[in-house]
């Protein structure tokens, strides 16, 4: 008997633990920031292109996990060019946490945990799918699951599609828990004929 279960279109969510990141928290605070527009939502920088102003060893080994996502796990052609449109870091202090939402006006997302204390919050992803009916399940796994927690650490680097709704749990220390996300959008020419694109 032949039978196989084939994930079907999946969503790749790339998580890498890299303890060669650059540690530039020294770097982070001069920074301008402003609390998000809604209570408890923690902080972000007010520079939208943060990615810019960091030190170049920490843009270089995002970079390098980026294009690790884009061309090796999307297979993505090099002849397009990455750019990160946007990037800020949050910055979350005890009882803060982030609403479940996703990115627009970007193809994939991502984040940086540059200080992730023993206990900080966990980044939280959630199935954005109608449920016809839902069953008692009497064990989860990665086809029946409608949420999947990433316990932060720090060097640890997230990338994903930006339409994957994410949150973040209440964050119940005293330390703070710092993360730089970003936006990434390909460039390039796109298709043939009538279908052709271009976005150089």
């Amino acid at each position: 008997m032949f039978k196989e279960v084939t994930p079907l279109f999946p969503t790749p969510l790339y998580v890498a633990q890299d303890d060669d990141m650059p540690n530039v928290l020294d770097s982070l605070s001069d920074l301008e920031r402003s609390p998000y527009g809604y209570a408890n939502g923690g902080e972000r920088t007010d520079s939208t292109n943060i990615i810019d102003e960091i030190p170049q060893e920490l843009s270089e080994w995002i970079y390098s996990h980026i294009k690790e996502y884009v061309y090796g796990v999307q297979g993505i052609s090099t002849e397009h060019h990455i750019q990160i449109p946007n990037s800020w870091i949050n910055f979350m202090h005890k009882d803060d946490r982030a609403h479940p939402h996703d990115h627009c006006n970007s193809i994939y997302s991502g984040i940086v945990f540059l200080s992730a204390p023993t206990g900080s919050a966990e980044l939280i992803f959630e199935k954005n799918k109608y449920k016809t009916i839902e069953p008692t399940i009497a064990e989860y796994n990665l086809y029946n699951s409608h949420i999947y927690r990433i316990t932060p650490q720090d060097g640890m680097i997230c990338i994903f599609p930006s339409d994957l709704v994410h949150y973040v749990d209440v964050h119940t220390l005293d330390q703070p828990r710092i993360s730089l996300a970003f936006n990434i959008f390909i460039r390039g020419e796109f298709g043939m004929h009538t279908k052709r694109l271009n976005l150089k």
